[in-house]
């Protein structure tokens, strides 16, 4: 099944990159017992002169941008009900160093997925603050590639019922979010099974990561196929308890801060202070607080996917 594995990259592209992208996926509420996140190695960042004179003049007049998010998927961005319904997240924190770096302020606003990138579009934002780069979108909009994207199966530690990967769930109990993509593959994944004499795959959907870590706990399911990027967060927070298995992690297209197509000076200027972030140490940082360090980028690209 490995050329139908691979032909399934593109559709499951959409979930991996839920977060702002404009994908039909579920509201994932942050999950219970996040903790109130003190500062982290974003507040340690200074402006830098030479950065910051790169910022186009109006922006520097008004000392900030606006960027525009969905704050619908944990770890990326999302509103943590347990302090204060502040954004919060991974994305948020790199956010927050970068526009540090060229010597602004950033406003960070809510608004619903589909919503996101027409708002940079007509001016509403200055920026989308994470998206899905994707080919067919780089006509309208430019990206500034800084995250990885990808699919993974999580097991319990040690993997007790052996899930070799996504051509290994025949007959295996499998937890999906519900109305993921991840569900749509898996009912395809299911229905090649079956047409090749081998039994169905028992899915098994759920409505956020909570519910199926719950359901690995219990033994209630075998694996759960998941984006890369809450996986990894669910076994930050639930640590020795689960693992990744299988051929690894399918990587799709990456997650980007997007600008308007006329607004290259920004844009450039985004990429620059991103680049310089990786190569202080400072985004590295940023990614491991928050158990995201198999998703860096070495080199920020603009419009790099090949997606």
């Amino acid at each position: 099944m490995r050329h139908r594995t691979r032909g399934r990259v593109a559709a499951a592209a959409c979930a991996a990159l839920v977060a702002l992208s404009g994908c039909a996926a579920p509201q994932e509420p942050a999950p219970e017992g996040v903790p109130k996140k003190g500062a982290g190695a974003e507040a340690a960042v200074q402006a830098d002169a030479g950065l910051s004179a790169l910022v186009p003049q109006r922006y520097r007049d008004k000392k900030t941008i606006t960027v525009a998010t969905s704050a619908s998927v944990p770890p990326l961005a999302f509103v943590n009900s347990g302090n204060n319904n502040e954004i919060t997240g991974v994305v948020v924190d790199l956010t927050k160093a970068w526009t540090a770096l060229l010597g602004l302020d950033v406003q960070v606003v809510r608004t619903e997925g589909g919503n996101v990138m027409p708002g940079v579009l007509s001016g509403r934002f200055d920026a989308v603050m994470s998206v899905g780069d994707f080919k067919s979108r780089q006509p309208t909009m430019d990206f500034v590639d800084f995250l990885r994207g990808g699919t993974a199966l999580m097991v319990r530690s040690g993997n007790p019922h052996g899930v070799k990967g996504i051509d290994d769930l025949c007959g295996r109990s499998l937890a999906i979010g519900r109305g993921s993509i991840e569900e749509t593959d898996a009912q395809r994944v299911s229905k090649e099974c079956v047409g090749s004499g081998k039994p169905a795959v028992n899915i098994n959907a759920f409505a956020d990561g909570q519910a199926m870590v719950l359901a690995l706990q219990s033994d209630r399911v075998e694996t759960a196929w998941n984006d890369i990027a809450p996986a990894n967060y669910l076994i930050k927070q639930n640590p020795g308890q689960f693992e990744l298995t299988g051929d690894g992690v399918h990587w799709l297209a990456p997650y980007a801060a997007g600008f308007r197509k006329d607004d290259t000076q920004l844009r450039d200027a985004a990429q620059r202070a991103l680049q310089k972030l990786v190569e202080d140490g400072t985004y590295r940082k940023i990614l491991d607080e928050w158990g995201q360090g198999s998703i860096a980028v070495d080199r920020v690209a603009v419009n790099g996917s090949q997606f």
